[in-house]
């Protein structure tokens, strides 16, 4: 198993030279509150843009929160062909808009925020950059009730790696009452 398999987070040191690696992400970065952004009408190569599709959540979105983005991509995850790697992507601009916001976690069920294949990766650059973390790979997201819930996303502590698996686990505290 490599340390960007299955559902993982990036490490800023994945792509930012002297970046932090996995092992010195603060753990309560990766836990606490979630906006779950319903996403699942975008196409195959179709951007995900601040102005058309982020903004309208933009009051939701404070420091601490961990943003999910749900586009229904996981349902290709192990399927024939490459339609998986076909996924949305999140455009370059919204990374700088989200560090602003305080938005210091993004989670997608897609392999990649950026274009797969296409050999940049501007979104993780800014992003990563920025002291922000990518967390790849998301499933279930559909089986979200809420658009405001709890969200734990705790990777395996490797010293001085740029990515781990992790387990991510979100719930509506509100369920829980």
């Amino acid at each position: 198993m490599g340390t960007h398999t299955g559902t993982h987070v990036d490490a800023p040191c994945h792509f930012i030279q002297g970046g932090k690696s996995i092992d010195q992400i603060p753990i309560d970065v990766l836990h606490g509150p979630a906006l779950l952004i319903d996403l699942t009408h975008k196409r195959a190569h179709e951007s995900i843009s601040w102005a058309e599709d982020l903004s309208p959540y933009a009051e939701q979105m404070q420091p601490g929160v961990i943003l999910l983005l749900h586009t229904g991509w996981s349902r290709y995850w192990a399927k024939e062909g490459q339609e998986y790697f076909k996924h949305p992507y999140v455009e370059p601009s919204v990374a700088g808009k989200l560090l602003e916001y305080g938005i210091m976690v993004i989670g997608l069920d897609a392999p990649n925020p950026d274009v797969t294949g296409s050999g940049g990766h501007p979104f993780h650059e800014v992003f990563l950059g920025g002291g922000g973390y990518i967390v790849e790979n998301l499933t279930n997201l559909d089986k979200l009730r809420s658009m405001e819930l709890m969200v734990n996303l705790l990777p395996i502590n490797i010293v001085g790696s740029d990515g781990a698996p992790v387990r991510g686990v979100a719930w509506d505290e509100a369920e829980q009452k």
